[in-house]
């Protein structure tokens, strides 16, 4: 099943790839117990900070998406759901196999009630967030293991299937750029194209001074001839070493 709210690997991955530890060489299947960086002996990351993680991926989330009056106790579900990743019997393996949604639901199921304080609206986006994570999640662990990516090929390319789609259609979502970008926006490519609409062709020398020695480029080519050296190439008695002036071709 493909997440209905639609996250962007490019700010996804810097807020997940901290939950876990760089890989590691192992044989068969991980808990992901062991693999993540906020449970363990002497834990890197602690439950302050999967709360800040989970604030930001729900900052991050579309506003049509959810109301923001939620955010905070939405963020506190998800950190809380989060979590149970150190605590529940699943593998790398496992949870590849399950897919995002299946593992989002694992997770939940570790935690129940723990969104009985959410609206139904926000318990709906809180769920639909925790699936896009999960992606994510999944994505990264298939791409810290090439051994894993390789003994499950199938699951691993459908989840990369997921991710580019995910990527489009986060983009396609960007809301329209303000008046102010675009007044800018215009601006800029006024300042390119006064700066840079020129074209100069070095090495040639115009017999006649008055020629400009750079042209538009809404000309569409230059009309260019050869000169021959006089003094090394021979030509035929009465003839004029050939010359000719670039001439600037603008489109029909």
């Amino acid at each position: 099943m493909e997440p209905a709210v639609r996250l962007a690997s490019a700010v996804v991955d810097p807020l997940v790839r901290p939950l876990f530890r760089p890989e590691e060489p192992h044989q068969g299947e991980a808990l992901l117990a062991s693999l993540v960086t906020f449970r363990g002996v002497a834990p890197a990351l602690g439950y302050e900070d999967l709360l800040r993680t989970a604030r930001e991926l729900v900052r991050l989330a579309p506003d049509t998406a959810r109301s923001h009056d939620e955010d905070e106790a939405t963020a506190t579900v998800l950190a809380r759901t989060l979590w149970t990743i150190g605590e529940v019997d699943v593998t790398d393996a496992q949870a590849v196999r399950l897919g995002p949604q299946d593992f989002a639901r694992r997770l939940r199921s570790a935690v129940p009630g723990a969104d009985r304080e959410l609206s139904s609206e926000a318990a709906w986006f809180h769920d639909s967030l925790l699936v896009t994570v999960c992606l994510h999640i999944l994505h990264l662990l298939i791409r810290r293991s090439p051994a894993l990516a390789e003994r499950m090929a199938e699951r691993s390319h459908r989840i990369r299937q997921l991710v580019d789609l995910n990527d489009v259609e986060a983009l396609r979502g960007r809301p329209a750029p303000s008046a102010a970008d675009a007044e800018f926006e215009e601006r800029y490519l006024r300042t390119v194209v006064e700066q840079f609409n020129r074209v100069t062709i070095y090495g040639i020398d115009l017999p006649n001074p008055n020629t400009p020695d750079n042209w538009p480029l809404d000309a569409t080519y230059l009309s260019l001839t050869a000169e021959f050296d006089a003094a090394t190439t021979p030509r035929p008695p009465g003839t004029a070493p050939a010359t000719a002036t670039p001439t600037p071709r603008t489109p029909e």
